[in-house]
């Protein structure tokens, strides 16, 4: 059992499906392992967490997921062989950008300094 820790981008809308009696969602997370590199973790949330999933991640945000992976080796059509990493995930985070900052307001770029002469 591997420990994933990763962060990427959706590749993929989430889909809904179901494992038995428990609702999951799945996704595909597109990770930057390097110069033009690029990892693709198949992900899947169960129970309740996947309700949020399906509510608020969408295709191309920023995420960060931690659970647990196996990978699994396959034969491609072509003959040669594959691999692919599937992650239960536990535990996601979504990151969100700055904030853009309103065109009108000047940023504060220093902060004075005061001891006890300034205030006497």
């Amino acid at each position: 059992m591997l420990i994933i820790n990763a962060t990427g981008n959706l590749g993929n809308e989430p889909e809904a499906f179901q494992a038995g009696t428990i609702p999951g969602a799945k996704f595909n997370l597109a990770v930057n392992t390097g110069k033009d590199e690029t990892t693709w973790l198949k992900c899947a949330v169960f129970g309740s967490s996947s309700a949020r999933v399906l509510d608020n991640l969408k295709k191309g945000m920023k995420v960060t997921v931690n659970g647990t992976g196996k990978q699994n080796i396959y034969q491609k059509n072509d003959g040669s062989e594959g691999s692919s990493i599937e992650v239960t995930v536990l535990r996601f985070d979504i990151s969100f950008p700055p904030k853009e900052q309103a065109s009108n307001v000047t940023p504060f770029t220093k902060q004075k300094s005061f001891d006890n002469n300034d205030i006497y």
